[in-house]
């Protein structure tokens, strides 16, 4: 199991390793049969985290998937929901809702981002 290990540098000069590791080795590093709620807010790099998760979504191991995504794709710094929902779908998981949108313009006509929910339909009743 390979782990990556990243060095990150604040504006304060100061410098942090950080220690990457994907879903899937560290499920099974700590013997991690199944996710109910994988919960997901990492500024565009959900993704990024569902490929390292591929042999959980193969299995169906994983029930919810709550996301944080974009509704434009000028958001460099949000997953753009149209991009996640095809992640989604090409795994099993249906879309069930969006919570904590935030909204934005003059009478807040705008949705600038929210929290989509899926569920693994293999889990349904």
């Amino acid at each position: 199991m390979v782990k990556n290990q990243t060095r990150i540098e604040d504006f304060t000069g100061r410098v942090e390793k950080v220690t990457i590791e994907t879903i899937d080795n560290f499920c099974e590093e700590h013997d991690i049969s199944r996710i109910d709620l994988l919960k997901m807010d990492i500024q565009g790099f959900e993704l990024d985290a569902l490929m390292g998760a591929s042999a959980m979504l193969k299995r169906k191991a994983i029930r919810f998937v709550l996301s944080e995504v974009a509704f434009t794709k000028v958001d460099s710094d949000m997953t753009y929901f149209g991009d996640l929902n095809d992640c989604m779908e090409a795994h099993g998981l249906r879309f069930c809702g969006l919570y904590d949108t935030f909204r934005y313009g003059p009478a807040k006509e705008f949705v600038g981002f929210s929290d989509a929910l899926y569920v693994n339909s293999h889990s349904l009743p």
